[in-house]
């Protein structure tokens, strides 16, 4: 009887230490990425605008940078043929159509002729200049004519707001009153050739379609440099391929940037872990694929811990003061993270270690 009073003595005091040994210690950890994405520019140009600061968190397909585009513009009135679209490489299109865009005319005339005045002597002009026609073949018809250009001693009227005919001879003013004393030139009208409308680059942004009238000065399309694969969108954008939170940002608002420069870096949600040490002694009770639980270091009681799911362990040790204790880098994939922060230093618990109700009980 006695024998069987110590036997029992023995195990009551061994309990605890037999439940303490299959209930390691928390291994102390802290949230990690264990691998960054960053965001690679395929367009060259000028960074117009910064959406987003380091720490931020950000969706998939959201813009984190936006590059300043090349916009195009009618240079005459008429009606549009158009044969691009946005992702579209112009050099490609004007190998196959000789432009993106065509216009024809809506006033089909031009003038080139000597900028003298009405007694031969030569006159100054200049590009964009506002000039007055007058048909010299029945002194009625008149019009109105911008300078487009100037060369060889020559420069070009395009006609605008006329009712010319097509061998009519035109004397060109100064002022609206046709006097005399501000003729600049004379000579016969030309028929205008269609307008074709190119760039360089790709196409970010269009605009008009076929068929359409357009006013000079009114935008065709967009463009921007770069080196995008066919059918490619929103190439002045800057996105993201996955939710994460940004780890830092190597652009500024209105300095350059060219193709494969890297402008930002994104820890992506899917690659965020929590990395624990775990001794040698107690590699035996944690495997790949064990259910653990996670808890801020800072933990009020009032929320559960995280369920996570051991990924891997490591198999080489880490670095540490003493040879004979050496420690393995856990890797814990946790189901939501939504609470959780990088850097922030956690416990891993093999169970549970608030099991009852988190009604503040």
């Amino acid at each position: 009887m006695k024998k069987n009073i110590v036997l029992i003595l023995i195990v009551a005091v061994l309990m605890p230490f037999y439940t303490a040994a299959a209930e390691p210690l928390p291994l102390e950890g802290k949230v990690v990425s264990t691998q960054s994405c960053p965001i690679i520019s395929q367009a060259k140009g000028t960074v117009e605008q910064i959406n987003y600061t380091v720490g931020d968190r950000i969706c998939a397909t959201s813009c984190i940078a936006s590059i300043t585009t090349v916009k195009v513009y009618a240079p005459v009135a008429g009606t549009v043929c158009m044969w691009g679209k946005a992702g579209d490489s112009i050099i490609a299109l004007t190998e196959q159509y000789g432009a993106v865009a065509c216009i024809e005319p809506t006033n089909p005339y031009t003038i080139r002729t000597k900028p003298q005045d009405a007694n031969g002597k030569s006159v100054p002009v200049h590009p964009g200049q506002k000039v007055y026609l007058i048909c010299m073949n029945d002194g009625k018809k008149t019009g109105e004519g911008v300078i487009t250009s100037i060369g060889n001693d020559e420069y070009t009227v395009q006609v605008e707001n006329s009712n010319f005919n097509a061998n009519d001879t035109i004397s060109i003013y100064t002022t609206p009153d046709h006097r005399t004393s501000n003729r600049i030139g004379r000579a016969s009208l030309t028929k205008a050739g269609i307008t074709a409308c190119t760039g360089t680059g790709y196409i970010v942004k269009t605009y008009v379609t076929s068929g359409v009238e357009v006013q000079k000065g009114q935008i065709l399309y967009e463009t921007i440099e770069g080196d995008f694969a066919p059918g490619s969108e929103h190439l002045n954008q800057l996105t993201v391929p996955e939710n994460g939170v940004v780890a830092a940002i190597s652009i500024e608002k209105g300095k350059t940037i060219n193709v494969n420069d890297v402008a930002a870096v994104i820890y992506p949600d899917s690659n965020m872990r929590v990395r624990a040490l775990a001794p040698e002694s107690v590699l035996c009770d944690y495997k790949a694929g064990d259910t653990v639980y996670i808890v801020n270091q800072f933990h009020d009681g009032n929320q559960p811990p995280l369920t996570g799911i051991i990924e891997k362990i490591s198999q080489i040790p880490e670095q540490t003061e003493s040879a004979y204790d050496m420690y393995y880098a856990v890797y814990v994939t946790v189901e939501d993270s939504s609470t959780l922060y990088y850097g922030m230093n956690v416990m891993v618990y093999t169970q549970n270690p608030y099991p009852q109700d988190h009604d503040g009980e």
